[in-house]
């Protein structure tokens, strides 16, 4: 039998039990209640300087920001604040952006690290360009700001088809699966890697409109003095290339209808835009690079025919690759003792 001692010892340890359980459902529920506490505070911080920026960026430098429906997102590891719709624009310069959901947030553990996910349909007006439209699954940039300067910038994008927004049906958009960018600081270089797969370019050529192969690629390459490629400047991005020196390591495309092309080298960019350097072309599977090319331009059928036997001729890589090699000395290009034209400069003169 059981004896009453028994029984007591059970009940104690039984209260025992409950006790602590009880104590530690406690010191949980006290620590959720704090770090809400912290997390709505600080979210609440955030909200009220975006707020603030968005109201007062016109008086600055022309900059006309509307966030509607600005609120606190991203609890509990996350601090961000969401926009039903943003429209930014810079009338001065004929920019204009709009999108639907638009967040920007960082974790809580890691604030330095900020994101920005871009609901889409987004439009996008630009100095030159007709009105474009962009569809995707889904965008995210992420850049790390790292004792307050840009360390790195990442952006992926999943099923992206942009197009020209002022036709009705556009023939010809965009489109890729995915695309990835990265950049980042090493040694006061900007490396920069980007990489798609089934990326699909319109071409234009005399108004008429061609369908390119799809194709996937990378392109890895390097810039010196990365500082002054992030210093802020009117104009199109293209300038800030000005006046810089780098490497192409890699520019790969392998075309999805056949033949693969891979282009390397060191250059330069003057003041001035002129560009020079030494550029390696490899071409992987020759043959049917020569059908790819000849699918997209029939009328010049015969005459790529002659060009690919001649070429064949040429030297060839350590892989058997068909190996070109061009020569640029400011803007003026040369493959060997042949003059191919002259490059434009690159971006635009203030």
């Amino acid at each position: 039998m059981i004896s009453d001692i028994d029984l007591k010892k059970d009940s104690c340890k039984a209260n025992t039990n409950r006790r602590k359980r009880f104590i530690m459902f406690t010191v949980i529920l006290l620590l959720v209640i704090v770090y809400s506490t912290f997390w709505y505070i600080m979210a609440e911080r955030v909200q009220e300087r975006v707020s603030a920026n968005l109201q007062s960026s016109h008086q600055h430098d022309g900059t006309e920001a509307h966030c509607e429906n600005l609120h606190k997102t991203g609890y509990p590891l996350r601090i961000a604040i969401a926009c039903d719709t943003l429209t930014w624009s810079r009338p001065l310069l004929g920019i204009n952006f709009t999108s639907n959901l638009f967040v920007a947030g960082a974790p809580v553990y890691a604030p330095h690290w900020i994101s920005l996910d871009i609901t889409a349909p987004v439009t996008l007006e630009l100095p030159g360009f007709n009105r474009l439209q962009g569809q995707w699954e889904s965008m995210r940039i992420e850049a790390d700001f790292d004792n307050r300067r840009l360390d790195n910038i990442a952006l992926a994008i999943d099923q992206l088809q942009i197009s020209d927004a002022t036709v009705a049906d556009p023939e010809k958009p965009v489109t890729a699966d995915f695309i990835r960018l990265d950049a980042d600081n090493r040694n006061d270089a900007l490396n920069i890697r980007l990489s798609f797969d089934k990326l699909l370019l319109p071409l234009f050529l005399k108004g008429q409109s061609r369908e390119m192969p799809a194709m996937d690629g990378v392109v890895e390459l390097t810039l010196d003095n990365a500082a002054s490629f992030y210093i802020p400047a009117d104009g199109p991005l293209l300038n800030r290339i000005r006046g810089h020196s780098g490497k192409l390591s890699k520019v790969t495309f392998n075309m999805k209808s056949g033949g693969r092309l891979t282009v390397s080298g060191p250059f330069s960019v003057s003041r001035d835009g002129i560009l020079s350097g030494q550029f390696t072309v490899a071409v992987g599977d020759s043959s049917a690079m020569m059908r790819t090319i000849r699918n997209l331009f029939p009328e010049q059928s015969n005459n790529l025919e002659t060009m690919f036997f001649a070429l064949n001729s040429m030297p060839k890589n350590e892989k058997g690759e068909l190996q070109l090699v061009f020569n640029v000395l400011e803007g003026k290009v040369r493959m060997g003792f042949i003059r191919l034209g002259k490059i434009p400069s690159l971006g635009q003169d203030q």
